[in-house]
Order: C-alpha cells, then structure tokens, then sequence
C-alpha cells in the first residue's frame, strides 16, 4: 500500500469509527512500507514508531491508586490535581468508572465483530446485526463520554497561559524551512497553541523547523525539530508537540521530575523497544523500563537525563479528546503532564 492511500485509510478509519489512531502507528506502518525496517540511530528527542498495551487503571482523583502498580510522589502530579481540582476531576472520573469501562470494553469486541461483517459486505454490513449492537452499545456512552469531553475542553482553554496574539508572534520567529513549508500555516497555528499553553519557555530555544526524515526528532545542540512526513494534521501537530516537549523538560528543569516519576513507576529492567512493543522497527540500542505505561515508548533510556515521559504526554494535549483518552489510559501521567505545564 502506498503510504498516501495508508494515509487516507487512517482519516477514513478516524472520521467513521470516531477512533484517535497514534501518530506512532501511522509512523511505523509508513515506515515500513517506505523505508524497510529503518534506522539505527538514537540521537536524543528522536523517536521510532511503537505501541503499547494500554494500562488498566482505577478512579484516581484524590489519592493515585493503580491497579498493580507503583504510585508515584512527584510534585507535579499533585499540582496538576489542585490545577484541575475537585469538580472536574469527579466528572472525569464518571468517564471512567468501572460500568464505563465495561460498555467500553463491550465497544470495542462489538467493533471487531463488526468489522469481520463489513470486510465480508461492505455495503450490507450497515444493516447487519453487529452494526445495530455496536450502535446501542456507544449510545449508552454517548453522554458520558461528551460530557468528559466538554471537561478536557474547560481544563484545556484553562492552560492556555500566553494571550494568544503574543504566542503568535513568538511563532512568527521560528524559521520553517522550504522543506517543511507544504503545511506552515498549519505549523503555525499549532506551534502558537503550544506555545500558549507552555507560556514560550520551548520557543526561547529553538528556532528552525524542518522535515528531513520520516522518523520526527529534536536537535537541541542546533535548535532544530524535525516534523516528520507524517500525513495527516493530528500527527504533524502530536510530533510538534512531542519534540518542542524534549525542549520544554530540559529548559524548565522538569527532566528531573520526569526521571524521578520512571524511577518509581518502573517494574524491571530495562529491555530493548523490539521486545516491549512488540515491533522490530527500533535500531539494536534502543532500550526502555518497563510499565505499564501509555506506551513502551514512556520508558525509553537516554543518557544525560533526558526522558520521553514529558514529550509523550504533551502529544497527547493536542485536544479534549485525545485528553480524555490520555487520562483515562494513564490518570497519574495526566495529572504529571498537567502539572508540568502549570509549573512552565
């Protein structure tokens, strides 16, 4: 499949099924049908395609509690609690209470069932049974999950910090390069959100923005990011704020915060990313700690203190619902990723 009709089946899958598919995923299959199984370097802030299996986490609005897991005393996680408070954080728990979970749950077997019917009959498929049950069964969610949605949308415009016409011309002074020109006006307006919501600590730093690779990275030493070939608008904006999120951990000093959090969530060693993503698309050197993280990519080992937990957590800011499925995946690193950027 040529990677702009994989591109394409991304957005169709997205915009019919309601579903957020991880820039990763759409990454490590582009890759793979670009460029073979890809690269071997490791340079700091570069990251490679992966996935995860998604944690199964307990409400957790007063006290962190997760099911198994070790609990993290990070400052950040309770600022991002108080910065969120009492009454959003109750109406986000209702999006995942334990009959939530189930109907979710039932979604998703419902789904699966459904698509067998379609890829048989794509057109009768819409009549089937299947699709009737998988329809009754997101219903029954419907209003919670808007509701939770309409919570991140609060809690997000909340951290927007930065008057909006201040951040924009911060961005006007980031160079894109003619490599990265096809989407600038796109770049822009997602770079002056970011920059909103980190208040420009990320910005001071770097001035350049380019795409000279399909695997996104951030060059700290020569204050460049790298967006990627990455096809559609939510992945080009989750890179952005993936690789600006390397820049705002080290500029704020928040790396020792996010290094503490890994050393306290981990459960064993560390094992290559082939292994704990079940891919083979990382280069031989490339590591990570295990947990149960939001992806095997959270745990990733650099030198010189540098951690993905930031980075991998701002991707997913880029809106209410991809919040949403960011704290009820991972509430701990939600609240974490919150703070952080209270603190910026």
């Amino acid at each position: 499949m040529a990677p702009e009709v994989f591109a394409q089946a991304i957005v169709s899958i997205e915009h019919n099924y309601g579903l957020r598919l991880d820039a990763r995923s759409v990454w490590m299959h582009m890759d793979a049908i670009a460029c073979g199984k890809g690269w071997k370097g490791t340079k700091p802030g570069c990251k490679r395609a992966g996935g995860g299996k998604i944690a199964e986490y307990g409400i957790r609005s007063e006290g962190a509690t997760t099911a198994g897991r070790k609990i993290s005393t990070v400052a950040e996680i309770d600022m991002g609690r108080k910065a969120i408070g009492s009454d959003m954080l109750e109406r986000l728990d209702a999006s995942i209470a334990p009959e939530i979970r189930k109907e979710t749950e039932e979604v998703k077997k419902l789904r699966v069932a459904f698509d067998k019917i379609f890829d048989d009959d794509p057109v009768g498929a819409w009549g089937s049974p299947e699709f009737k049950a998988l329809t009754a069964a997101e219903n029954r969610t419907y209003g919670i999950r808007q509701t939770a949605i309409s919570v991140m949308e609060e809690l997000r415009s909340s951290l927007f910090k930065m008057p909006r016409a201040e951040a924009s011309a911060l961005a006007a002074k980031v160079q894109i390069l003619k490599s990265a020109s096809k989407n600038e006006a796109e770049t822009r307006e997602h770079l002056t959100e970011f920059i909103q919501m980190t208040n420009g600590k990320a910005a001071e730093t770097f001035k350049k923005i380019k795409v000279d690779s399909a695997r996104p990275n951030a060059d700290i030493e020569k204050g460049a990011i790298n967006l990627g070939r990455s096809e559609t608008p939510d992945a080009r904006k989750e890179a952005l704020f993936h690789e600006f999120g390397h820049i705002l951990e080290m500029n704020s000093g928040l790396y020792k915060s996010t290094t503490k959090w890994l050393d306290q969530r981990i459960t064993g060693p560390a094992q290559s990313m082939n292994k704990l993503s079940k891919f083979s698309a990382y280069g031989d050197d490339e590591i990570a700690r295990p947990d149960h993280f939001i992806d095997p990519y959270v745990g990733k080992v650099y030198p010189g203190g540098l951690t993905e937990v930031l980075a991998m957590g701002l991707e997913r800011m880029i809106s209410p619902k991809s919040m949403l499925q960011f704290y009820q995946a991972d509430p701990e690193h939600f609240l974490l990723t919150v703070g952080a950027i209270k603190r910026a």
